[in-house]
């Protein structure tokens, strides 16, 4: 095909684990730059996002108090 995926931009209001889960094969294989907006209030499980991404190869980094961090 030919068809490539660079960015991913995900705003899901806490289904990012299956969003993240149902499209693994393509972040594995593409490798793209990814925007996520996940909150503690709407995600509860989202260390299991960023463990998901973790093992796809991926650092993960949050805003905190505006603040970036690992």
């Amino acid at each position: 095909r030919g068809e490539r995926v660079d960015i991913l931009k995900v705003d899901v209001e806490g289904f990012e684990l299956a969003v993240f889960a149902g499209a693994r094969g393509r972040i594995a294989t593409d490798h793209p730059l990814i925007f996520c907006e996940i909150e503690a209030r709407h995600n509860h499980r989202y260390r299991e996002v960023f463990a998901l991404l973790a093992e796809l190869g991926y650092r993960t980094y949050f805003i905190r108090r505006g603040r970036i961090e690992k």
